[in-house]
């Protein structure tokens, strides 16, 4: 309904909820395995080049990577 990653405005219709909570509970309950699997050396590569570029910016870091969140 609100597209995909737009945690502000999921949370605005869910009370108590902020989009950073949204985001956890998307991340550790709807696609826990995306967030769990390991890094391929491709992957490592650009986070690696990426970092050198952005610094902890992990949100534009993971713009890069499909499938992969922001999330620790």
């Amino acid at each position: 309904m609100h597209g995909a990653r737009n945690w502000t405005l999921i949370s605005s219709e869910i009370a108590g909820r902020s989009g950073k909570s949204c985001r956890l509970r998307w991340c550790n309950n709807s696609i826990g395995d995306r967030c769990a699997r390991m890094f391929t050396t491709e992957e490592d590569a650009l986070i690696v080049r990426t970092h050198h570029r952005h610094g902890n910016k992990w949100a534009t870091i993971t713009r890069l990577l499909p499938g992969r969140t922001d999330m620790p």
